[in-house]
């Protein structure tokens, strides 16, 4: 019965305060967090150009199956 009310009570909040709860992308973009990761990407060691693997498995998700 609680669940109900506070459903309720959500539903009338939003039709007194109507809200924005959509951004229009190109031109407002979202807040990263400060240590936000940013594109995942294999990256290179540039004195010997071997691949850095921090295993963090990324790459198996990208690659096709059994490629």
């Amino acid at each position: 019965m609680f669940g109900i009310i506070a459903g309720m009570l959500r539903t009338l909040d939003h039709l007194i305060r109507p809200r924005p709860v959509t951004r229009k992308y190109p031109y407002e973009k979202r807040d990263l967090p400060e240590r936000s990761r940013g594109l995942i990407a294999l990256l290179l060691e540039p004195e010997t150009s071997i691949f850095k693997c921090e295993s963090c498995l990324m790459c198996e998700k990208a690659c096709p199956p059994r490629a």
